[in-house]
C-alpha cells in the first residue's frame, strides 16, 4: 500500500481530498495544461460519473524503452476500463524517471482489480509524480515529465 501525501481518510474512515485540492490549486501554474486538466478535474475523483477512474477495472502497466544512442527514454502507460464498462482510458506518462509497483493482488487473485483512488505531485520543476491506490492492495506509482489522456469508446 502507498501512503498519499495530500489525500487522507478521516477518522470515521471516510477519503478526503480538501488538502489535495488546495495542493493543486497552489501548484497548478506550474504543471503543463495535459496534467493540470487533468489532475485538478474534480470529477476524475469521485465515487460515480462518466468522467471519474474511481472503480476503473486495472487493464494494463506497459513500460517502453527508447533508445538515442547512449541516452534512453522510458515511457509508461497505464491502461483502465471505467467502472461503466462505456471507455478505455490510457494514461501516457512521458520522460518517466521512476516507477514502482505491486501488482499481486492479496486475495481474489482472479477477479478485476478496482482503482480507489489517485493522487499527483510534482516533486520538482517539470518532475511530477502519480501514485495511484488499487483496491486488495495493488498500487503503482510513476515520476513523470509530461502526460497525455487517451480515450476510447466501448
Amino acid at each position: 500500500m502507498i501512503e498519499f501525501k495530500y489525500i487522507y481518510e478521516n477518522e470515521i474512515g471516510i477519503t478526503c481530498f480538501d488538502k489535495y485540492f488546495e495542493y493543486l490549486d497552489g501548484i497548478k501554474t506550474n504543471m503543463p495544461k495535459n496534467i493540470r486538466e487533468f489532475a485538478t478535474d474534480k470529477a476524475r475523483y469521485t465515487l460515480s460519473g462518466d468522467l471519474t477512474i474511481h472503480d476503473s477495472w486495472l487493464k494494463a502497466i506497459n513500460f517502453e524503452k527508447t533508445f538515442a544512442g547512449e541516452m534512453m527514454v522510458t515511457d509508461v502507460r497505464l491502461g483502465l476500463l471505467q467502472a461503466t464498462h462505456k471507455k478505455e482510458l490510457w494514461l501516457n506518462y512521458s520522460g518517466a524517471t521512476g516507477y514502482s509497483c505491486s501488482l499481486l493482488p492479496n486475495r481474489w487473485p482472479f477477479k478485476p482489480i478496482d482503482l480507489l483512488t489517485h493522487e499527483f505531485t510534482m516533486l520538482d520543476k517539470g518532475l511530477f509524480k502519480h501514485a495511484v491506490q488499487f483496491d486488495r492492495g495493488v498500487w503503482f506509482e510513476v515520476t513523470f515529465s509530461n502526460f497525455e489522456l487517451t480515450e476510447y469508446s466501448h
